[in-house]
């Protein structure tokens, strides 16, 4: 927080700790990924361990349920019909779920499963 602080010139505002917090995650998540394909389990468990101590200082993430109900809506708002609107889903749905801790790579799954002809 204090490389962003200076980077920015002042105080970082409730909004952009978030981002920061969140950003940690994800890079402790794609850590995991990697720890787990060259079968560093005691790896895994501390990236986990920092995972579950950052989400404290993060709101509730989004539930399923939440994340399914603003991808559809942001399907019907854009109007899209393939997977080539998915950005245009992805923003809409981002913008929905802002403030809520909703994971981009399950919104963006989401998005693929719902845009995807089954």
């Amino acid at each position: 927080m204090m490389n962003r602080k200076i980077e920015k010139g002042s105080e970082l505002d409730d909004d952009e700790v978030q981002k920061l917090l969140r950003s940690l995650v994800k890079q402790r998540r794609d850590s995991i990924e990697q720890y787990e394909k060259a079968g560093r389990q005691e790896l895994v468990d501390k990236e986990q361990a920092e995972i579950s101590l950052i989400e404290t200082y993060l709101p509730q993430a989004a539930s399923t349920a939440e994340i399914e109900a603003a991808v559809v809506a942001a399907i019907a708002e854009t109007g899209a019909s393939s997977i080539k609107d998915m950005g245009k889903v992805m923003k809409a749905a981002q913008a929905a779920l802002a403030g809520k801790n909703a994971d981009g790579k399950v919104v963006a799954d989401t998005v693929k499963a719902k845009l995807t002809p089954a």
